[in-house]
């Protein structure tokens, strides 16, 4: 299944948090069925992937030793557990980075606080469960919702974000070939001088594909359009991409049995490998694949040993990471405030009391956002909705205080990334709002 007939699929079939209905109201029972078969046959060929390895590397399992394997678990010295804990943790926050990064094409515009969050809860659910781009995509919306993002820029935004990972992971495949093009050649058993050919092929196509994007060219993905990124984006995501999967690939190579330490070189490279090649099948962890590219690429270690290291790293990397995430999901989709909408500030209080206009009312519902003017004589309620930030109506206060107000709430949506628009203002202010433009 394509990356935007998956985003096709999931946008589809997103159900709307409160009332559990589908929201994409195009959506057509056709096109449901459709993707609920596209999902099938992607779970079946996983299912046919893990088998065939499981056969292919029967003779490799079947030497693993449980009380062996169970020895060597028990033997793993706390430091260099705590060293792997230390080097997922810088992994999983580099994580937290690509939504920061991509965003903005999605037309998110969120504080970099949130994005943060919700990028660490998409990508770490969407890593451990499996079907990243659908995973993702709930578990964004669930984290987004609450601030006015809709699904279909959930689903956006993680699409973006597995292009940008794809992205940052193959060009440092291809670097690290050029570089070591020998230990390429011993790893798969290819010629180095055609590896390191491809390798440069793949930068190419990679700088040529970006050079494209950059032209104001645009993709179009289930009736939406996204401009395709260019060469800021590609770089953003190639550095966010090592930031994340050199620490990760260093706490595996600090797990493995001492006695049969590979060159630290040789491990990140068939990390990479392993961890791109687990990911294409959309397994849990990248589980089978991965695994069985370790095996077949370090043979001279035991397989007992190996496995060993390879739990470790599981538990590791993935336990801890996936608890927080669940933990943060679980309240990611309250409706949290932008600007003091947590509790009533006392002077919005004061002055929404005061007034004689019946829409004040409004104020105690809840799902406001509320800005008060630095002199505390004014304020004015918002709602948020993608990259807008929509004054519901005029502001409370003397009309003298409002200009200072309008110039702090466009200050603060600047910096978030927002822009600011008014619903439903007086016909008496309407020459105000002209002159803010």
């Amino acid at each position: 299944m394509s990356a935007a007939t998956q985003t096709a699929a999931v946008m589809t079939a997103l159900p709307d948090p409160a009332t559990g209905q589908a929201c994409d109201r195009d959506a057509r029972p056709g096109r449901a069925c459709s993707s609920v078969r596209g999902i099938a046959l992607r779970v079946a060929a996983l299912a046919a992937i893990l088998l065939g390895l499981g056969w292919l590397m029967a003779d490799r399992l079947a030497e693993i030793d449980g009380a062996a394997l169970a020895a060597a678990l028990a033997a793993a010295p706390l430091g260099t557990l705590l060293l792997a804990a230390c080097l997922s943790a810088l992994s999983h926050a580099a994580v937290s980075l690509y939504d920061p990064v991509s965003a903005p094409l999605a037309g998110v515009g969120l504080p970099l606080a949130r994005l943060v969050t919700g990028g660490f809860v998409g990508s770490t659910v969407g890593q451990v469960l499996g079907f990243g781009l659908a995973t993702g995509s709930l578990a964004r919306w669930r984290m987004y919702a609450g601030a006015g993002v809709s699904a279909g820029q959930a689903v956006v935004l993680s699409g973006l974000v597995t292009a940008g990972f794809c992205t940052g992971l193959a060009g440092l495949t291809a670097l690290l070939v050029l570089g070591h093009p020998a230990t390429a050649a011993r790893i798969t058993g290819l010629g180095a001088g055609g590896l390191a050919l491809a390798a440069a092929a793949c930068l190419l196509a990679l700088m040529a594909a970006t050079m494209a994007a950059g032209r104001g060219r645009c993709l179009r993905i289930s009736r939406r359009r996204v401009g395709l990124p260019g060469a800021v984006w590609v770089l953003r995501c190639t550095a966010v991409a090592a930031a994340d999967v050199i620490p990760a690939a260093f706490a595996l190579f600090v797990l493995m049995p001492a006695a049969h330490l590979p060159p630290l070189h040789d491990v990140v490279l068939v990390y990479l490998v392993a961890l791109g090649a687990g990911l294409m099948t959309g397994a849990p962890g990248g589980i089978g694949l991965f695994e069985t590219v370790l095996l077949l690429a370090f043979p001279t270690i035991p397989v007992t040993d190996m496995a060993a290291s390879v739990l470790l790293y599981r538990v590791i990397y993935f336990g801890p990471a996936f608890v927080l995430a669940l933990a943060l999901l679980a309240r990611g989709g309250r409706a949290e405030p932008r600007a003091d909408a947590a509790v009533l500030p006392t002077h919005a209080a004061f002055l929404l009391d005061g007034g004689t206009r019946a829409e004040a009312a409004l104020a105690r519902l809840g799902d406001k956002c509320f800005h008060v003017a630095p002199a505390g004589d004014a304020v004015l309620m918002y709602g948020v909705q993608g990259r807008h930030w929509i004054v519901r109506g005029d502001p409370y206060g003397p009309p003298a205080a409002w200009g200072a107000l309008m110039d702090s709430v466009e200050t603060a949506a600047r910096a978030a990334g927002a822009r600011v628009a008014n619903y439903k203002a007086d016909a008496r202010s309407l020459a105000f709002w002209r002159a803010r433009g």
